[in-house]
């Protein structure tokens, strides 16, 4: 008896002692409220992004004669805004300094992201536009001309002019062609006595021209990083009051009981309350599963168990989210386990949405009950 009392009780604190280990966040505010007749009591936390909501859903508890059940859980993001003004510079290189063509290379925008990971669009500022030569290189470039001198006597080089100017360029004499214009009869021969020459000059230049272009512009625009800072999940429970304790039954009104009996009598309850503590405690393990299953144009596909405590009739469908890739699914109870949840509300949690639906054993499909879940809706859905 020693030994299965001590088996049992070790078995109670590791239970105890689990339950500690999963402990939810303090509340920041609790608010307990009577609307309709009703008792409600409103718990709000305040949690970090990392935190899981539905850690804060708390067994059925007492309170001031009730007994309190959870009925919604709502949560909402606290963000947190930066915005700044940027810029950046960006630099092109070109063959040309012509303002319309630089403009065409340019984008109108382009991403930009900070060290601090802020992240936007710039938009180009066309007034910071500046082009500037990149380097320059020496050019060289021939000039020629061509000059006639008429009505000269003699084919004499040295009645030519040695230069010449053209766009301030001096040209040298290069060549001479004589043209005979005029002729003379000397005797019984034409003799010349006019001549035409006909002179090239050339010449060369030197200049400086930009071997390319470089050209700056400047983006600017508004920035904005968006993070979530905290969770505020707001719990709300509702209360049934709890009846009064039926009186004890008057002891002088017991049978009298042999000798000793007492001492078997006590026997009898303690291996009774130690058995019955034992089958609590299994009670607790073997919790009831419901199925869950995906209705779409291939008509129910099974996705996955779900354990819950019958105490606590909470079936959570966020661990499986990613499985539930059809717009509606249901949750299936058998026989026994609704029976057992018979007029009792059970709460099935998708999302930020709690699903609400009080069992009814006349509805039964199949020998099964069914509670529909839309997968991608908002807000909170009544399946009574």
């Amino acid at each position: 008896m020693k030994k299965a009392a001590a088996i049992i009780m070790a078995a109670v604190l590791t239970a105890a002692m689990s339950i500690s280990a999963l402990a939810a966040p303090a509340p920041v505010d609790v608010q307990r409220n009577n609307i309709n007749g009703q008792e409600r009591i409103e718990k709000t936390f305040r949690l970090t992004p990392d935190e899981d909501p539905n850690s804060v859903i708390e067994e059925p508890f007492e309170n001031d004669g009730f007994m309190f059940n959870l009925e919604t859980i709502r949560f909402e993001e606290n963000k947190n805004l930066v915005e700044k003004d940027a810029r950046q510079t960006v630099t092109v290189e070109t063959q040309t300094d012509d303002a319309a063509e630089i403009l065409r290379l340019l984008a109108s925008s382009i991403p930009y992201t900070d060290e601090a990971g802020i992240s936007g669009t710039l938009y180009i500022d066309t007034a910071s536009i500046v082009t500037v030569v990149k380097d320059y290189e020496t050019k060289y470039y021939a000039v020629t001309d061509t000059k006639e001198y008429s009505s000269m006597l003699m084919n004499d080089p040295s009645g030519i002019p040695q230069s010449t100017t053209k766009n301030g360029v001096t040209l040298k004499l290069k060549d001479i062609s004589w043209v005979v214009t005029e002729t003379a009869l000397a005797g019984d021969s034409l003799v010349p006595v006019e001549y035409k020459a006909i002179v090239s000059y050339s010449g060369s230049y030197s200049k400086q021209e930009p071997t390319g272009y470089i050209t700056t512009a400047n983006y600017t625009g508004q920035i904005r990083l968006e993070t979530v800072e905290s969770l505020t999940v707001q719990v709300t429970y509702v209360g049934t009051e709890i009846a009064p304790p039926e009186p004890a039954e008057d002891p002088s009104a017991s049978p009298k009981k042999e000798k000793g009996g007492g001492a078997f009598v006590a026997v009898s309850v303690i291996a009774a309350l130690a058995l019955g503590g034992a089958a609590a405690y299994l009670f607790l393990l073997r919790k009831p599963q419901a199925k869950v299953y995906t209705i779409g144009n291939d008509g129910n596909v099974f996705v996955a168990n779900i354990s819950f405590d019958l105490r606590h009739p909470v079936i959570d469908l966020n661990p499986i989210h990613d499985k539930l890739n059809t717009a509606a699914a249901k949750v299936v109870l058998d026989a026994k386990t609704a029976a057992k949840l018979n007029g009792k509300p059970v709460a099935v949690l998708i999302e930020s949405r709690v699903v609400h639906n009080k069992v009814n054993t006349t509805e039964f499909d199949n020998g099964e009950y069914w509670i529909y879940v839309n997968v991608h809706t908002t807000g909170e859905e009544n399946d009574d």
